[in-house]
């Protein structure tokens, strides 16, 4: 047998797997008419229109129409934050923006039903779950726990810190560049989780012969299996590497705040891939972002949970047993959702 007909083999043979595999692909997917409804990307970038029919948006989320349109509105005028470069490095705060809804002023995430007077300050610390894009000002995160304080803490203020996209890492640069403003009395909470389990520079960090052979894969559906353990294990690795990192930067804020006399909390936070029990609408949300992004939180979180420190708060399970489903996406929630985080921290403070 020549070289040749050795080669066109070989091309059909590939040529039959490639057919193999699209087929047995097409039959994994749902059935026609049994699709469910989800955001294919962050939710708050879909229209009204779909987030409206998402099983999380009942008549308590906090989501209506113009609350939405006002937020994406906002969107498209800021810049999502301003960066300040530091000797440590650059330090973000979300862009200002005053709408009827939904407002930041000074950096801040407008916070509603504020004491006028109070003695004690909490800092929510985080990425876009504090920050709460997807509810108006009186739904977030920290509007919930002002109102819970309200009773046993009544002169305590809640500030809102969050930014979307942030990280713990660039969060804990902010922590120390305002520390000093924070008295012996009061809380500082930075939840962390999601943001941190390397999936944000993933691409960037992968080397050039990995993104090489992705990109071939992706014309030829066949060679996935050829690239899939490959690129597996760059996502383990990549995932733990960021948690580790991560756990470094925590532990030294907390050391910096405890000489300053200040108490400080992190809170691992819950999302779709940490939930118990997860509804069909769940599982259909975990089918969009895909077996890898599942793989590297999950890594990460590995990591996250293997640690004892005092001052770290495990609240994975912070969803579980939320009927409806609180979901917009895989990490963002909507008012009930927030409230349940609210709920957690409340315990911290209290």
């Amino acid at each position: 047998m020549s070289v040749s007909q050795i080669f066109l083999i070989c091309i059909g043979a590939l040529a039959l797997l490639e057919v193999f595999y699209r087929v047995a692909s097409g039959l994994n997917e749902s059935p026609s008419g049994q699709e469910i409804l989800v955001a294919h990307t962050n939710a708050r970038y879909e229209p009204y229109d779909l987030v409206s029919r998402l099983e999380a948006v009942t008549k308590d989320s906090g989501i209506h129409s113009a609350f939405w349109n006002e937020m994406q509105v906002s969107m498209k005028n800021q810049l999502f934050a301003t960066a300040t470069e530091t000797t440590e490095g650059l330090i973000h705060d979300s862009a200002d923006y005053e709408g009827q809804y939904f407002s930041t002023i000074n950096g801040l995430r407008t916070t509603t039903d504020q004491p006028l007077k109070y003695d004690k300050s909490v800092g929510l610390f985080g990425g876009s779950t504090i920050y709460c894009y997807e509810t108006e000002d009186s739904h977030t995160v920290s509007s919930h726990l002002q109102r819970l304080l309200k009773d046993s803490q009544p002169n305590t203020i809640v500030r809102n810190f969050g930014v979307a996209g942030a990280g713990a890492i660039e969060r804990c640069r902010k922590i120390r560049h305002v520390v000093d403003t924070f008295t012996k009395s009061d809380d500082i909470i930075l939840l962390f989780g999601d943001n941190d389990c390397g999936w944000l520079n993933y691409r960037a960090s992968m080397s050039k012969t990995l993104k090489l052979s992705i990109r071939i894969a992706k014309l030829w559906r066949s060679l996935e299996l050829v690239t899939l353990k490959s690129e597996s294990k760059f996502a383990r690795q990549h995932a733990a590497a960021a948690a580790k990192h991560t756990l470094e930067e925590i532990i030294a804020t907390y050391e910096l705040c405890k000489r300053n006399g200040v108490r400080f909390t992190a809170v691992l936070q819950p999302n779709i891939y940490t939930k118990q029990d997860l509804c069909p609408y769940e599982n259909a949300v975990v089918k969009v972002f895909g077996a890898r992004h599942k793989k590297m939180i999950l890594s990460a979180y590995e990591i996250y949970r293997s640690q004892t420190l005092d001052f770290v708060v495990r609240a994975e399970d912070g969803f579980d047993n939320t009927v409806p489903s609180v979901f917009l996406d895989w990490a963002h929630v909507e008012s009930r959702g927030n409230k349940c985080l609210a709920n957690i921290l409340l315990k911290i403070i209290v």
